[in-house]
């Protein structure tokens, strides 16, 4: 097995800077599907459309040009998009347990440590998924952007 690099972004790694092939594997869900799985793949199912969408999924496979790179970067950026969303459903899904176990105390009766540990709880990290995937999602739009100045331009 090849260890790639990480880049800064955690859980995605760092790319060279020459066209690569597409390693084969299955496809990921709400990107080369039919049916959006998150906000990021949603996001560009309802700008481009059921056409446009498959058609940002053939573009993909065609690395050694500049659509091909700017649709990868677009199905990268819509599934990462995708994955911090399903973070910060699971982050707050554990929330909410933890505040239902905490406010289902034997007798009714909440200590002080646990009260602290749920008000700090869902805090930070549930504001740095949320950052991060609004963020993620501006970056979608903008790259979304650059690919349609590109399909206009071209006319394709």
């Amino acid at each position: 097995m090849t260890e790639h690099p990480t880049s800064r972004i955690k859980g995605t790694a760092a790319r060279s800077k020459g066209p690569t092939s597409r390693p084969s594997s299955p496809p990921t869900p709400g990107i080369e599907s039919e049916a959006p799985s998150g906000p990021g793949s949603a996001l560009l199912y309802n700008a481009l459309g059921p056409f446009g969408y498959r058609r940002l999924s053939q573009h993909r496979r065609h690395q050694h040009t500049v659509r091909g790179a700017l649709a990868d970067l677009i199905c990268t950026t819509a599934q990462e998009a995708d994955h911090l969303h399903a973070q910060l459903r699971r982050h707050a899904a554990h929330a909410r347990d933890r505040y239902t176990n905490a406010l289902a105390a034997p007798g009714g009766y909440i200590e002080d440590a646990e009260i602290t540990a749920i008000q700090q709880h869902p805090g930070h990290a549930a504001t740095l998924y949320a950052a991060r995937l609004g963020q993620q999602l501006r970056q979608l739009e903008r790259v979304l952007d650059a690919y349609r100045t590109i399909e206009t331009a071209t006319g394709t």
